[in-house]
């Protein structure tokens, strides 16, 4: 009963939000503008920026395992294109874990996603991981030949071979110096005199 009875006070509070006996919000707002139209009338208008932020708090609490498709194309900054996989922002789920769902549109993208889960299988992640990681060296260079035969494909856009090539070029010279650093060993010990 003082659940309810603290529910009902938050609703009857400035702004109308139901707090709810832990302290949170039972949902979380928008803004709803009332402007005057030609004809003297009164013309409600819903702001979508925080309507959209709304309505994916709300899908969020209902769905947290579903995928959140703000996280969707947000890679480079878009500097590359629309892309979800090649890079550190991977589309994720409401509850914040990554999601490989989403089937990209473009062709280019599937090398990444691939790297992607051989990454997470293994357990390595960010930048550092890419960088320093060397049990990963095969599953990088894997996505640096599938992206580098996607340049020199005839059948794709010259917009989407460029985008191959950078990606390809870009990850394989992050990965350049852990690999020469693995190899560095093996070719010592075969260079000392026997």
């Amino acid at each position: 009963m003082s659940q309810m009875s603290s529910f009902i006070d938050g609703e009857m509070k400035t702004g109308g939000l139901g707090t709810l006996s832990d302290g949170s919000e039972l949902a979380k707002g928008f803004t709803i503008t009332g402007q005057k139209d030609f004809y003297g009338g009164n013309h409600w208008v819903t702001d979508q920026k925080s309507y959209y932020s709304f309505w994916h708090s709300v899908q969020g609490d209902l769905t947290p395992d579903a995928l959140d498709t703000r996280t969707l194309n947000q890679q480079w900054g878009g500097w590359l294109g629309k892309m979800s996989y090649p890079g550190g922002d991977n589309p994720k789920k409401y509850n914040g874990k990554d999601d490989y769902s989403y089937k990209p549109g473009n062709i280019v993208e599937y090398p990444g996603m691939m790297h992607d889960l051989k990454y997470d299988k293994m357990g390595i992640t960010g930048f550092k991981g890419l960088a320093t990681s060397t049990k990963a060296i095969n599953a990088d260079y894997t996505f640096v030949a599938q992206e580098l035969a996607l340049s020199l494909s005839p059948g794709l856009s010259l917009k989407q071979r460029a985008r191959a090539y950078i990606l390809g070029t870009g990850l394989g010279l992050v990965a350049l110096p852990k690999t020469l650093n693995a190899l560095m060993p093996l070719k010592a010990l075969t260079l000392l005199p026997r």
